[in-house]
């Protein structure tokens, strides 16, 4: 399916994840591609791609889908569109039991209606159970410890349904911890409010402030969280190989995406002191609600069906990061 010239809906195009995305179709080739975003004006430091159309708006407008839908004629969603804070998760949850699920299934029976068959999404890590010493198959114990990581799991099997009734070709990734950005510095992190570990930090260095880590008394080894991070361009690289995924035997698919590699979040606050040569003072403060001790994944399933081979490591990540600032 790689050949073909795919008609692609990236809801949540305009974000983090979704413009690295748009990028690489773009520069691939893989067809047409529409982007319909929310927060468009909060990703204005983003360089766009001109051969990709944008569409402020939402996914729970369904009347903006079926224009969508008739104008482009798409055979493919990548599905990125979301709340993502798991903090704000725990104090406003039905924001986003509406965000995550309710527009979620507005875009799914715009689909249905429209006989588009095949959507990627992007779940998460935080599905999983917390305080887990395994490496996370697909398998593992779904236990979330937030309302952020529950809308997910819902979603899944929500998924499923449709799969399983309507015959829709679902490819579902449980994303861990996603750093980095692309390495010729014009794609940003770009969340309001930051909320990501390494910008987070490297803001603080730059300002000469403090880091703020929330939690020293886990069970782990140093007392802070352990993560698993996974370079933001091996996510895109997923995501492209799942849109040439054949279908022919499974039409549900769920494939963890990391590099299966603890890092404390102490450490990873260090390795960006010790990158840009600036020191820093960590202020520990109360654990934020709904975070897991930790989430380290097993992502061999993607690596052996989908040929995917991550090639960036944590020091990569950061660098990467830095450049995107300067």
């Amino acid at each position: 399916m790689k050949g073909k010239n795919h008609k692609i809906l990236v809801t949540g195009g305009a974000g983090y994840i979704g413009s690295h995305i748009i990028k690489d179709l773009v520069s691939e080739k893989r067809g047409t591609v529409v982007c319909i975003d929310n927060n468009f004006n909060n990703n204005s430091n983003q360089k766009f791609n001109k051969e990709c159309e944008y569409v402020n708006g939402s996914i729970g407008n369904k009347n903006l889908l079926e224009k969508i839908f008739k104008k482009h004629k798409i055979d493919t969603v990548i599905h990125l569109a979301a709340l993502i804070r798991v903090d704000e998760s725990e104090k406003k949850p039905l924001l986003y039991f509406k965000n995550n699920l309710e527009d979620g299934i507005i875009l799914l029976e715009a689909m249905r209606e429209f006989k588009i068959n095949k959507i990627i999404f992007a779940s998460s890590a935080a599905v999983y159970g917390p305080n887990s010493r395994k490496l996370s198959d697909e398998n593992h114990l779904k236990n979330p410890s937030s309302v952020y990581g529950l809308t997910k799991i819902l979603f899944e099997n929500i998924l499923r349904f449709y799969s399983q009734n309507y015959g829709v070709d679902c490819t579902i990734f449980r994303i861990f911890n996603v750093a980095g950005t692309d390495p010729s510095g014009n794609l940003k992190e770009c969340h309001k409010p930051e909320t990501h570990l390494i910008p987070k930090t490297l803001e603080a260095l730059n300002k000469g402030k403090p880091v703020i880590i929330c939690g020293n008394n886990y069970d782990t080894p140093d007392g802070t969280c352990l993560r698993d991070f996974i370079h933001v361009n091996d996510v895109s690289a997923a995501f492209l190989s799942a849109i040439a995924l054949s279908s022919d035997k499974n039409l549900f698919q769920v494939f963890n995406l990391g590099l299966g590699k603890a890092y404390s979040v102490k450490e990873v606050v260090e390795l960006c002191s010790e990158l840009t040569g600036k020191k820093t003072k960590i202020v520990f403060t109360e654990k934020r609600a709904g975070d897991s001790a930790v989430l380290v994944s097993n992502s061999d399933k993607a690596r052996k069906l989908l040929n995917w081979n991550p090639k960036y490591n944590l020091k990569n990540m950061i660098i990467h990061t830095i450049k995107s600032l300067s």
